[in-house]
């Protein structure tokens, strides 16, 4: 199993480079960026995708969730898809702002089953010009056949360990969602005892000080192999022993 990170999709999917797997995998995050879900500022999204019900997924099911979409107004179509999508609170207390991510299963599950028509009924909400590049993506998605893991509260959880060591030593990106995003994907592959392929070096040399001694590649592509209990992912310590048990970080399910 091998994720990719959301920069080498991109390049992929505009012939400048070729995704070289035969498990390819992406997780929810990377999906969403690479879909543009999230606004620029990370305050919210701009559109939402409803949580389907796992009778009703498929192609066919796809086009007439589609049209039903299609008959209400994009406005219409926001609200409804926030309404009925599926969420995971962050909370960090003091140091962070509290950061809802939504539609994280939804996203995954429609990917799954190919229910490209679905996604794009509920994308219309967005301006012209990213319709035709999320419509250009997920053609690409499709394509290449990569599949789509899902960020759970037991990811989530992990993510916030991993934020913990990270801002121990490092600096966040002025937008703190770009950094949780890119510390959410590494938490997904982790959980699933992945590989992670990525361009982001200072990722690579986190996961190489906190996580793996395996980190393979140089300046535009690393290969984080979290694959084996290579020993540094056993002997993190504890929470508790870091005085972290009372920091009132944690994660829920919605809704809000």
């Amino acid at each position: 199993m091998e994720f990719f990170d959301t920069q080498l999709l991109v390049h992929a999917s505009e012939g400048r480079t070729s995704l070289e797997s035969s498990d390819p995998w992406i997780s929810s995050v990377v999906a969403q960026e690479f879909l543009l879900f999230q606004k620029s500022g990370g305050e919210s999204n701009d559109y939402y995708l409803p949580l389907v019900p796992k009778r009703d997924r498929g192609i066919w099911v796809s086009r007439a969730l589609a049209d039903y979409a299609r008959s209400h107004p994009p406005a219409a179509r926001l609200r409804s898809g926030k309404r009925r999508t599926d969420s995971i609170i962050l909370e960090f207390g003091d140091t962070f702002p509290v950061t809802v991510e939504y539609s994280h299963r939804a996203i995954a599950n429609a990917l799954n089953a190919r229910m490209v028509p679905f996604i794009l009924a509920y994308a219309e909400c967005v301006d012209a010009a990213s319709r035709r590049v999320i419509k250009s993506r997920l053609r690409f998605l499709c394509d290449v056949g990569i599949k789509c893991k899902p960020l759970t509260d037991r990811s989530a959880r992990l993510a916030q360990d991993l934020l913990r060591d990270f801002t121990e030593r490092y600096t966040i990106k002025n937008n703190f969602r770009n950094t949780l995003n890119d510390i959410m994907i590494l938490a997904i592959a982790l959980d699933e005892r992945a590989r992670l392929l990525t361009d982001d070096r200072l990722l690579a040399i986190f996961s190489e000080d906190f996580l793996t001694d395996t980190v393979l590649g140089s300046e535009n592509l690393y290969e984080i192999d979290l694959s084996e209990d290579v020993g540094k992912i056993d002997r993190r310590p504890p929470l508790e022993s870091k005085g972290y048990i009372n920091s009132r970080w944690r994660v829920r399910y919605g809704p809000v």
